[in-house]
C-alpha cells in the first residue's frame, strides 16, 4: 500500500487509470524477471560448484548451499540498490505559487489548465 501510495501521488484524476496500470504491470514483469534471473544466478553457481568439486552427493549438496549464498547475495545487492534508487528519485513535489506568492492548494492545481 505505500508504494502504491507513493507511487500515485500527485497524478491527476484523469491519469491516474493509467498511472495504477503501469504500476501493476510493472509489479508484475518485475516479479516475473526477478525470480528469473535469481534461479539463473542460483543454478549458475550451483553448475559451477559441482563443475570444480565433483559431482559425489556431497559436493553436490555443498555446490546447492553455495548457490543459495550466492542468489541470496545478489538479492541483497539488487534489494541495496533498488532502495537507493528510491531515496534518489522520490522527491517532494514542488510547491505552487500564484502571482502573489501564495501557496496553490492540490485542489486549486488540479483545476489548472494543461501545462501550467
Amino acid at each position: 500500500m505505500p508504494l502504491s501510495s507513493t507511487a500515485l501521488s500527485g497524478i491527476g484524476n484523469h491519469d491516474a487509470g493509467v498511472a495504477s496500470a503501469l504500476l501493476n504491470s510493472t509489479q508484475q514483469v518485475g516479479g516475473s524477471l526477478g525470480t528469473a534471473l535469481l534461479n539463473t544466478i542460483f543454478t549458475t553457481a550451483v553448475a559451477s560448484f559441482v563443475a570444480a568439486n565433483g559431482t559425489s552427493p556431497v559436493a553436490q549438496a555443498h555446490g546447492a548451499i553455495h548457490g543459495y549464498n550466492v542468489a541470496f547475495t545478489a538479492s541483497a545487492v539488487l534489494f541495496g540498490i533498488a532502495g537507493l534508487l528510491t531515496v534518489l528519485f522520490i522527491r517532494k513535489p514542488a510547491e505552487m505559487v500564484d502571482e502573489h506568492g501564495n501557496a496553490i492548494s492540490a485542489e486549486e492545481r488540479e483545476a489548472l489548465p494543461a501545462g501550467v
